[in-house]
């Protein structure tokens, strides 16, 4: 599955604002996120914690403890939709502030389990149609 880096270049200690090399992301179910610090940014360090009333995108647990480098894997049973979560981050003096970004996950692209019972269970009823209108014409 793919990596996505979302790196954080600095933080606006006057509002909690992050600035991103991207405002919000796609990935699917399965893939990774990695977000890290830039070396010229006035973030310490970061944590990851889900939005309340938003479901658990992530297959490991949350909130993270503080850091400079995250790694997280979405789940693979999340409904595909844009989510909010937070970032908390610790400035230079060490202030911490809050930042809730998006990311979009996307359905599988490719579920090759669930296309081969759609295929098997297309194929039995077709068989099974094909019985019952064979024994209704015979005579």
């Amino acid at each position: 599955m793919p990596n996505h880096d979302i790196i954080i270049l600095k933080g606006n200690t006057a509002n909690g604002k992050l600035k991103l090399d991207r405002d919000e992301i796609n990935v699917y179910v399965g893939d990774t996120v990695t977000w890290s610090i830039s070396a010229s940014s006035n973030v310490v360090s970061f944590r990851i914690k889900k939005k309340w009333l938003y479901s658990r995108i992530f297959t490991e647990d949350d909130p993270t403890d503080h850091g400079r480098e995250l790694n997280r894997q979405v789940k693979k049973d999340v409904p595909g939709r844009k989510f909010k979560y937070s970032i908390y981050w610790k400035d230079s003096d060490g202030n911490i502030h809050e930042y809730d970004p998006k990311i979009s996950v996307m359905p599988s692209p490719f579920n090759f389990p669930k296309l081969l019972i759609g295929l098997i269970l297309s194929i039995l009823a077709l068989f099974s149609l094909k019985s019952f209108l064979g024994k209704g014409s015979r005579k």
